[in-house]
């Protein structure tokens, strides 16, 4: 019973074996195949892809570039909005105080 077992589970293990030996063969050829292709690129074909490349890194680096800019300019402006309203009221509030010194008779004393 248990040369069953063993002789069983052996040809498991062979069986096993074999197909590991034969996806290992197949992956071998992709590998092959791919490096082939690789090695037979032309130095043109390699340059165009690498040029390619570099075009999309530079346009996504000037976008995150463009985006960045957008914000600073944004938060300056918001405060430049809120200085500017700060202003107009010290000014609104000078010219009701210059209207009302302009309106007291010229003999009367400012307290």
């Amino acid at each position: 019973m248990a040369t069953k077992r063993k002789a069983s589970s052996l040809k498991r293990v062979r069986a096993s074996v074999s197909r590991v030996g034969r996806e290992g063969a197949h992956i071998m050829e992709r590998v092959r195949h791919d490096a082939k292709t690789l090695v037979e690129r032309s130095q043109a074909e390699v340059l165009k892809d690498v040029r390619a490349i570099g075009a999309e890194l530079r346009q996504r680096a000037d976008r995150a570039v463009r985006d960045l800019e957008r914000r600073v300019v944004r938060q300056f402006h918001a405060a430049t909005e809120e200085q500017v309203r700060r202003v107009e009221r010290r000014v609104a509030k000078l010219e009701q105080q210059m209207a009302r010194l302009a309106a007291r008779p010229a003999g009367e004393q400012v307290a």
